[in-house]
């Protein structure tokens, strides 16, 4: 219990240390995972790991593969993109896009395409004080969440990303700005897209649970207070089981984080 609660202390407090623990702390956090007793940040250039209790963290470089080319006239740069780190079986992945980017004069004018060649999810590796990718865990397909055109494309917006079991789920959005959740099985790569109407109410968050499902709670706005449902959601089938509900007064569960080896949603 006390392991739990040191550690969503330090998610509560990660956004307020960081900078003042490192003094070459550079650029927004894009997300945080926490695998083992450690608590990772991803920014646009490094990794960092808060481990155990301690303030301090260990900084390491990010060093993923690319190359840059001139032929033609045109330079083109094929990179892996960073876009997420998520903690699955027991350790750290990055989840990167591969992208290949082309400038060139077109009539005195600068012309710029960009296209995203796939997705997948990596081990990634943390040596000596660099972030590199080690094996491919599995190829994503990724084509929902890619928007634009063949020479302008780019990647939705992710966020909320977990893991749990063989799935990995996020929270994105479609060209019309609609809110869907993307589900990935890591075993062959497959993406499942879930709008909010076929979801069992507004507003969901999905959080892992336990033995490769999902909790997906929803919440439902009164005048005397709110409710959260907490559901049980199985990522193979779509289906889903109410466990419980929650009265919350007039707030909602925002970050809720479930520990298996108690049954406890902390939030």
């Amino acid at each position: 219990m006390k392991r739990g609660l040191s550690l969503l202390l330090v998610f509560t407090l990660l956004f307020a240390c960081i900078p003042a623990a490192h003094a070459a702390f550079s650029g927004n956090i894009q997300n945080i995972a926490a695998a083992g007793d450690t608590l990772y940040a991803l920014t646009y250039d490094a990794v960092y790991a808060f481990e155990g209790e301690s303030a301090e963290p260990a900084r390491y470089e990010l060093s993923l593969p690319g190359v840059t080319e001139e032929a033609n006239g045109a330079e083109t740069t094929s990179s892996l993109d960073a876009i997420a780190i998520v903690s699955h079986d027991g350790g750290l992945c990055l989840l990167a896009a591969r992208t290949e980017q082309t400038v060139f004069e077109e009539d005195g004018e600068t012309i710029w395409e960009t296209a995203i060649d796939g997705v997948s999810l990596y081990a990634l590796d943390l040596v000596g004080d660099t972030a590199t990718t080690g094996a491919e865990v599995c190829a994503l397909d990724w084509e929902g969440l890619i928007l634009g055109g063949a020479d302008d494309a780019c990647l939705a917006e992710v966020d909320a990303l977990c893991a749990s079991g063989d799935f990995l789920a996020c929270r994105s959005y479609d060209e019309s700005g609609n809110e869907f959740y993307a589900i990935a099985d890591l075993t062959d790569g497959s993406v499942a897209l879930y709008y909010a109407d076929e979801l069992p109410g507004e507003d969901a968050l999905l959080t892992p649970y336990r033995d490769g499902e999902l909790l997906c709670i929803t919440r439902e706005w009164g005048s005397d207070g709110n409710i959260s449902h907490i559901h049980r959601f199985d990522p193979a089938s779509g289906a889903t089981d109410e466990l419980c509900a929650l009265s919350t007064g007039e707030g909602y569960l925002e970050a809720p984080a479930y520990r298996a080896e108690s049954d406890t949603l902390y939030y």
